[in-house]
Order: structure tokens, then C-alpha cells, then sequence
């Protein structure tokens, strides 16, 4: 996309997109660091106009690159008018924007129920609210549907309005818990969208809660990531007076998703009946425009233990509906509402066996769920979880060639002939020479072979064959067109180090405030789109989860998103969240005796 700027009081192009990202459609950049000139990712091309080269630019691009105009959003400061363009490195979304593979069917409670009213009933309102509650929320919409349908129900009972015995059908759409609608007509549509806002990724998807089913979905790049790829980021720029513009970013982005998604399946967004929205705590906050002060300061609480309810229509004026919207709790400051919905999705709070749930992203949540004691049948006693701040290198967020788990990303790299192959799910990106880089699942697979190899040290460093440009990746072969190199660094490999011991460090911390052993461990779940395309045996390689754990590793997908699903179809799903709530404990890594020994016992990869 191609877009024109001027001068603006010294202020960077970075900052410029920032302003008018709210305004302009299609606008946006990628600034993992927070535009502070040290990741290299917020990638510009500079079409037409001056070029001047920052010493930012120096050290972080090739001499190829500058030669081709690429300049730093962060560093460039336009001396006259010039065109720019958002370059395929430093904004995915063209590539991210595809299709989710989700779940079928959800068991649900909404349904279309009848009372028989006599055609003269006028009080329409006071007839039926008193038997079906309704949210307060949707008082006015509830109150006005009342009104037209009761005018409806007069002119068509006409001659027989006030005939003693005679009665017509009014049809209601509930759940087992709040009326969402009435008609005169026994065929009432309604949908629901679910959304799981991630630190990087944002996916939704748009049900028939009716018949509990998928209809349509999707996943975009948080725009948020323009004020940095993670949550400490985020905060800082809430905290410095940008919650509004944060707010309004996530909002924006799921007003337009859901008009796409109606418009591409066929549905009048008037039928949306309602939204669950889940995501870490930080992202919650933001989506509630909640300050978000006390989640980036000691003791670092949440005051958000319990659903928050909106009207979409009140937080997006002019957007595509004003269903409500039921904004999931989260555990702690650090354990959010999307664990919560994952282990709900995967009936954790129902388990008779001990169960390690691990939701790999920006921040690495996880849970240990142990049964009763003595351990016979019977739903999880205790639920312990922690956060480690793994930040954004498993979804390629600070490394040279590091993306998301996108269609045009290497998703998992091979030894073939001597070096390393990767696997691109977009086979013609692969073929045409325009694969945007290496995921966290492919780097792991780089990480486990090198170390196999003897490329690659347990301490972490290069054998001096690689030292200098790294290990490269290929895409594609000698046979086709298309192919390209990736390297792996000695950068990369340290920044990759800290983000797998801090996973394992916790983990262990979990298993020794349980008292638990890995062997002792039934089942291994690994959520997120990283866990998805996650090799379990180079996992357990590179030491970033115990060895036991191995052939115990079942991916599952975005469990966030399954469980907010679940809530959307069924009301009895808040229940189940509110039970594994009371019985989850976060325990405070930072607090924990041991951590920093273990954290550094694992910075180095376990021999061979």
C-alpha cells in the first residue's frame, strides 16, 4: 500500500502511521521494540521522495536493503513530502489474514420457545420479561421489540382481539439464563461472534449459536503491535496517555472483522446476539479501555475477576451491531482470561488426572491441574498456574528472520542434504521467492537439529563455521525457482535461550510447589498457533519441556478461541469458568525461592 506523508515537527514516520492508523484502513507497521530502533522490524519502503539513512539503518539493515530503499519507521523523519510504502517484513498481515481451521459443532442452550398471548395484549413487555429475564444492557432493544411486536400481534389478530380463548404465538430466542429476542415469526436468526485477542494475533469467529456451529473465521495481526510487540510495552504506552488510541485499535479491528465476516457469509449483523471476547489480562484491560497501571507495578493486581459485560454498540459507535458483549475474567495479573477459556475448552476442570496445559505466545501461561486425593474418579481439586515472560521470540518477534505462524512463513525446517529445509504452508510463496521468514516452531526444529548436528553448542554458541552470518535455512530446491536463505544467528540463538528457560523454569517451579513429577503427568497440552506446528521430540531437544513430557504432547490449537466458542453457544460455560476461577491459584514466579537458580540451569540446551 502505498502512502503519501509530509513533514510533521520532526515527528518519525512511525509515529505519523501511528496517528493515522486510526483513520486510514490498511495502514499499519510492525514495532516489536516500541519503535526505541533495535529490532529492525518496522520496515518502510521509501517509492518516491528523500531517503536519508539513520544509523539505525546502518546498523540493522543490509547494504542490499538500503539499496532498495528500505529505511526504519523508526529512525526515518521525512525532510519533504515522499511516498511510502509498508513492506512485506514489516507488516505480515496480507499473509495473516487467512482461514482458521476450527472446531464443528458446540453443544448450546439458545432456542426458540412460543407463549400463547391473547391479540389484544398491548403490554407486550410486562406479559413476558417477567418470566424471561433479559439483561439490562439490551433494556431499550428488548422494550422496543415488545412495542413492534405487540402492534404486530393486535393488527393480526384483528377480529378476534378480545374474543375470550383465543390466543396467538409469540416466539421468543433465549438460553437457559436471558431472552435475547421476540417475534411474531417461529424462525428467529441468531449469531454470535467469539474473539481471542492475542498480544500478536487476533482470531474470531462467527457462529449459528442456534445449532452451535462454526460458519465462518479468521486472524489478523493485533494492530496494537504498532506500540510493541509485548505486554510491558503496551502498559507503558497506556500508562503515557495512548489507553484511548490502544482501545480504540482492538475495537476498530474487530468492527471491520465482523462486518467481513457477515458480509462473507451471508449474515445481517443485526443478528448478532452476542460477542465473547477473551484474552491475557493486559489485553483485557485495553479492550475494556481499563488503566492498566496497576498490571506493570508491584504487587501487580487485576481488579477484573468477574465477566464485564458491554454493549458493543456503546464502546463502537457506528459499528456493525449492539449485541453485548461478555468480556472473560482472568485469574491473575499475569494468568488472563484466555487460559481460563482453554482450559475450559479442554474440560480440565473435569479431569480425574494429573493434566499440564501450556499456551505457548508472547506470554507462556500455564496450568498444572492435579485430581483429588486419594486420586480416583472426580474434577480437578487444584489448579496451579504462572506466566513466564518468554516475550515475543516463539512468534519470531525480535529475530532477524522471526515472523508469526502465518500461510507464508516456514513453519518447520528438516535436514536434508547436509543443511536445513524449510516447510512453507503457502506452497506458492515458497515457489515465487516470497516466504516472509522462519516461525517459532520452525526455529525450535533449527535449534534441535543443530545441536544433533554439533552445529550448535549446549552453551548456546556457534562452532565457528556459523559464527558469523549463522545457520542458514533454505526454502525450496535447486529444482525450482523460488528458493531463499534464511539465517539463524548467534543474536537469535540467545534471544531463543532466554524465551526457553524461562518456560522451563517454570514449568519446573509448577512441579515442585505441586510436589509433582513429570512422569506423574497424564497429558500435555500445547495451545496457541506455535504449540500447533510444535515438534514435541525437539521440544524436549532443546530443553524446553522435561523429557517425560514427550510422547505425552498432544497439540490442540487455540483453545482460547474453542472456549470462548463454548460460552457463546451455551450459558452454562460461565459457570464452569467461575468454578475453575475459585479453584485456579497463580503463583508468583518472582517470588518463588529457586527461580533465578532455575532459570539459569536451563539457559544452557541440555548435552547430547
Amino acid at each position: 500500500m502505498h502512502i503519501r506523508i509530509s513533514p510533521d515537527k520532526g515527528r518519525t514516520a512511525l509515529e505519523i502511521l501511528r496517528e493515522r492508523q486510526f483513520s486510514e484502513r490498511g495502514i499499519a507497521v510492525s514495532a516489536p521494540c516500541g519503535g526505541h530502533g533495535f529490532c529492525g522490524k518496522c520496515r518502510i519502503r521509501v517509492v518516491s521522495g528523500e531517503a536519508p539513512i539513520s544509523p539505525q539503518d546502518m546498523l540493522l539493515l543490509t547494504p542490499e536493503k538500503i539499496a532498495d530503499g528500505i529505511r526504519l519507521a523508526c529512525s526515518f523523519v521525512p525532510s519533504g513530502e515522499c511516498v511510502i510504502e509498508t513492506t512485506a517484513e514489516g507488516v505480515p498481515d496480507k499473509a495473516a489474514v487467512h482461514r482458521c481451521i476450527l472446531g464443528s459443532a458446540y453443544e448450546t442452550d439458545t432456542r426458540i420457545s412460543s407463549v400463547p398471548l391473547p391479540p389484544d395484549t398491548t403490554d407486550l413487555f410486562s406479559a413476558i420479561t417477567p418470566q424471561m429475564p433479559f439483561n439490562p444492557l439490551v433494556t431499550k432493544y428488548i422494550a422496543g421489540r415488545c412495542a413492534l411486536v405487540a402492534a404486530e400481534l393486535v393488527k393480526k389478530g384483528g377480529s378476534k382481539s378480545g374474543s375470550k380463548g383465543v390466543y396467538l404465538p409469540v416466539y421468543m430466542l433465549h438460553d437457559s439464563e436471558r431472552l435475547m429476542d421476540i417475534s411474531l415469526q417461529p424462525e428467529i436468526p441468531a449469531f454470535g461472534i467469539a474473539c481471542d485477542i492475542g498480544t500478536t494475533t487476533i482470531q474470531v469467529s462467527l457462529m449459528d449459536i442456534l445449532k452451535g456451529s462454526v460458519i465462518a473465521g479468521t486472524s489478523m495481526m493485533n494492530p496494537q503491535r504498532i506500540f510493541g510487540a509485548d505486554v510491558v510495552s503496551r502498559i507503558q504506552a497506556a500508562d503515557s496517555g495512548k489507553l484511548t488510541e490502544l482501545t480504540r485499535l482492538v475495537i476498530g479491528s474487530l468492527v471491520n472483522t465482523i462486518a467481513a465476516l457477515c458480509g462473507e457469509a451471508g449474515v445481517n449483523p443485526d443478528d448478532i446476539r452476542k460477542i465473547v471476547v477473551c484474552g491475557n489480562t493486559v489485553m483485557t484491560y485495553l479492550f475494556a479501555g481499563l488503566s492498566c497501571t496497576a498490571l506493570g507495578r508491584f504487587p501487580f493486581m487485576t481488579a477484573v475477576t468477574a465477566p464485564i459485560l458491554l454493549s458493543f454498540g456503546d464502546i463502537s459507535p457506528g459499528g456493525v451491531c449492539s449485541s453485548l458483549v461478555f468480556l472473560l475474567p482472568g485469574i491473575s495479573a499475569f494468568v488472563g482470561g484466555d487460559v481460563l477459556a482453554g482450559m475450559l475448552s479442554l474440560g480440565i476442570d473435569r479431569t480425574s488426572e494429573s493434566v499440564f496445559f501450556l499456551d505457548l505466545g508472547t506470554n507462556g501461561e500455564m496450568a498444572l491441574a492435579l485430581p483429588p486425593l486419594p486420586r480416583t474418579a472426580g474434577s480437578a481439586e487444584r489448579i496451579i498456574c504462572a506466566s513466564a515472560a518468554a516475550g515475543p521470540a516463539f512468534e519470531g518477534g525480535g529475530l532477524s528472520s522471526g515472523c508469526g505462524a502465518i500461510p507464508a512463513a516456514v513453519v518447520s525446517v528438516s535436514l536434508e542434504g547436509g543443511h536445513l529445509a524449510g516447510f512453507v504452508t503457502d506452497s506458492g510463496a515458497a515457489a515465487s521467492g516470497k516466504v516472509v521468514g522462519l516461525c517459532g516452531s520452525a526455529y525450535i526444529d533449527a535449534l534441535a537439529i543443530a545441536l544433533e548436528q554439533g552445529w550448535l553448542l549446549p552453551s548456546g554458541e556457534l562452532i565457528p563455521e556459523y559464527a558469523g552470518e549463522g545457520i542458514p535455512v533454505k526454502t525450496g530446491t535447486e529444482l525450482r525457482k523460488g528458493i531463499q536463505t534464511f539465517y539463524i544467528t548467534q543474536k537469535d540463538i540467545r534471544a531463543l535461550q532466554l524465551a526457553i528457560a524461562a518456560i522451563r523454569a517454570s514449568a519446573e517451579a509448577l512441579l515442585e510447589k505441586t510436589e509433582t513429577a513429570p512422569a506423574d503427568i497424564a497429558c500435555v497440552y500445547i495451545a496457541g498457533s506455535f504449540g500447533s506446528s510444535l515438534n514435541g521430540k525437539h521440544a524436549v531437544r532443546i530443553g524446553l519441556l522435561p523429557e517425560a513430557f514427550w510422547e505425552k504432547i498432544t497439540p490442540c490449537g487455540n483453545t482460547a478461541l474453542a472456549g470462548a466458542q463454548s460460552v457463546l453457544c451455551n450459558s452454562t460455560g460461565m459457570a464452569r469458568l467461575e468454578r475453575i476461577r475459585r479453584r485456579a491459584e497463580a503463583l508468583s514466579l518472582a517470588e518463588f525461592p529457586g527461580f533465578q537458580e532455575l532459570f539459569l540451569r536451563y539457559m544452557n540446551f541440555p548435552p547430547h
